[in-house]
């Protein structure tokens, strides 16, 4: 179910002076980050999520791909519950192998107890060509939120946001369904 017109929106630009943690209640997004970027994705953005699902502190991995070419500097995920460093990157695509591939750059945040849309500003924009394959990537703290709103293996419609793979002692394993709930902001 998504609540805030449609599920895997793409290419609009926030109606807020900032971005950042989404206010439940009226479905509006209060400042708290670099209000000099677009919204250029998100999925599964409302306020509706799967309580009582955690995440462990292992990497999982959602692939995305794009029609047009895209300059992110922010990943967002909706996450909380807990106090403790999360990682969100971003990764190429290893098309060889169709699994993740190098990291293009990451940075942690802390995660507050309000459950809600937490991120970080990347250290460094990426640039992804149009049309081709990248990996969001999230490394979560332990009992953090899973940033999902459907548990259901494999209710997501979004062709965006279907696949994770999740990293246990060098392999990938997956692919797996879920309804992530993720934001990408770019410049």
């Amino acid at each position: 179910m998504c609540v805030v017109s449609g599920c895997g929106r793409f290419g609009f630009e926030s109606d807020q002076a900032g971005i950042g943690q989404l206010d439940a209640a009226s479905d509006t997004v209060v400042a708290d980050a670099s209000a000099d970027l677009v919204l250029c994705y998100s999925a599964f953005d409302g306020p509706i999520y799967v309580d009582d699902v955690v995440n462990s502190a292992n990497l999982a991995a959602i692939q995305l791909r794009f029609d047009q070419a895209l300059r992110i500097r922010r990943l967002e995920t909706f996450t909380g519950e807990v106090t403790g460093q999360s990682t969100l990157g971003i990764r190429d695509h290893d098309l060889s192998a169709n699994l993740p591939g190098a990291e293009r750059t990451s940075a942690q945040f802390g995660i507050v107890p309000a459950i809600g849309w937490q991120g970080v500003d990347l250290p460094i924009a990426v640039d992804i060509p149009a049309d081709t394959p990248f990996w969001f990537t999230l490394v979560p703290a332990n009992n953090a939120q899973a940033p999902i709103e459907t548990n259901s293996g494999g209710a997501s419609t979004d062709p965006a946001a279907q696949l994770y793979r999740v990293f246990f002692n060098d392999a990938w394993n997956g692919p797996f369904r879920e309804a992530w709930k993720l934001r990408v902001w770019c410049e």
